[in-house]
C-alpha cells in the first residue's frame, strides 16, 4: 500500500531497495567528517553503520518503511514487532536534515 501526501509517498522497502537504504543509513548515522548537527554516531564509531547483507537480512525478519518522491528516497523507518508492539530499530534521514 502506497500512501501520497504532496508528492511524497510512504511504502514498504523491498529487495530493489537495499543498495540505496544501505547508502542512506550510512550516511545518516556515519556523515561526512566535520558534519555537525543531529545525532550520529561518527565521533564514537569508524566504519559502515550497515551493509548489504545484513540490510537484506533485516527484510526478511523486520519491515522498512521509505518516503520517496519518485525513485529518491527521501528517509526510511525500520520497525520489528514484539508481542504486538512496534519497536523502532532505526530512522534515517539524508545528512545535513
Amino acid at each position: 500500500m502506497t500512501i501520497v501526501a504532496t508528492e511524497i509517498a510512504w511504502r514498504e522497502a523491498g529487495a530493489a531497495d537495499v543498495d540505496a537504504l544501505c547508502s542512506l543509513v550510512n550516511q545518516s548515522y556515519r556523515p561526512p567528517a566535520g558534519w555537525e548537527g543531529w545525532l550520529h554516531q561518527a565521533e564514537h564509531f569508524s566504519g559502515d553503520y550497515i551493509d548489504v547483507s545484513a540490510l537484506a537480512a533485516y527484510l526478511s525478519r523486520g519491515t522498512i518503511i521509505v518516503a520517496h518522491r519518485g525513485k529518491q528516497i527521501l528517509g526510511a523507518v525500520a520497525l520489528h514487532f514484539d508481542d504486538n508492539i512496534a519497536c523502532i530499530d532505526w530512522l534515517a534521514v539524508p545528512a545535513p536534515c
